[in-house]
């Protein structure tokens, strides 16, 4: 079988294969690293989230994608196996974020994301740059129902110039989403009106790490919370048009040693509140 397969994509598939045999139905499963793009095992992003979501992994698996530019928009929902032990990792082959562009044009609220994250688990994006290029429907990232240990590092968020409110052009927007360990960590946000605005439907956005991040030209807030238990903001550049840092309810936040501009309030705090022993610590922001 295997001198039929290229000789560059055969240890590709001696990765891949784990074959599981049951009433005569053959199905595989992922496990290792797989280069995506023109001369990768997967010709695109979208078919390689597509074949992980059908068939699942029986070990931790890395997407490197090659480097270029990508004019697509995925989803990332339930893929069975993932977890702890079984991480989904998704970064530029090189690690540098300039050397892949993922983009899309968005032309309405259906589909208003670069990556949608409807189930996310033990899921991280690094060393990537996503642009949303429509200055009406700009969301870069939407994060819907459920992430858990999902992490952003080392990426650039790209959008459009403006000066509004809208959540509908936040760069990471999550609504309605119940969140734990969330982290965003050594990005770089560049327009857009909020950085990153998340609000979970259940007031337990638990322990997001938002760190060495830097915001630029945010046409509205930098980072928006709600109701977010024990957030650690800490570290980040924030320039923004009205709020450089806005939490509203939540507790036991930590927010050190930023540097925040912004044109109404550098830090705005809204029934923010601190458990006995655990109280929330505002420290050396500047």
């Amino acid at each position: 079988m295997f001198g039929l397969i290229p000789s560059q994509n055969r240890r590709y598939i001696l990765v891949f294969v784990c074959l599981f045999l049951f009433s005569g139905t053959l199905t595989a499963q992922y496990s290792g690293e797989f280069p995506v793009g023109p001369t990768g095992f997967f010709a695109s992003i979208n078919e390689a989230v597509d074949s992980l979501t059908v068939h699942g992994v029986s070990g931790p698996v890395t997407l490197s994608i090659e480097s270029g530019t990508y004019n697509e928009q995925f989803t990332i929902g339930l893929i069975a196996g993932v977890g702890e032990t079984n991480p989904l990792v998704i970064q530029s082959q090189s690690g540098d974020s300039s050397d892949v562009i993922i983009q899309h044009d968005a032309s309405s609220a259906v589909d208003n994301y670069v990556v949608k994250i409807t189930y996310g688990n033990y899921l991280t994006f690094q060393n990537l740059t996503f642009k949303a290029l429509n200055s009406t429907y700009g969301n870069a990232i939407q994060m819907e129902t459920w992430a858990n240990h999902v992490s952003f590092l080392n990426n650039r968020f790209e959008g459009t110039e403006n000066t509004n409110s809208y959540e509908r052009l936040a760069l990471i927007h999550a609504l309605n989403i119940t969140s734990h360990n969330l982290v965003i960590e050594k990005n770089c946000f560049n327009k857009g009106s909020y950085g990153i605005f998340v609000y979970p439907n259940d007031g337990t956005d638990g322990a997001a790490s938002i760190r060495f991040n830097t915001f630029d030209s945010l046409g509205y807030n930098g980072i928006h919370l709600r109701q977010s238990s024990s957030p650690r903001i800490e570290n980040n550049i924030v320039n923004a048009g009205n709020y450089g840092i806005y939490l509203s309810g939540g507790n036991n936040a930590s927010i050190r040693k930023n540097v925040v501009a912004g044109r109404y309030h550098g830090i705005y705090l809204s029934s923010v509140i601190g458990a006995p022993q655990l109280f929330s610590n505002i420290i050396n922001n500047y």
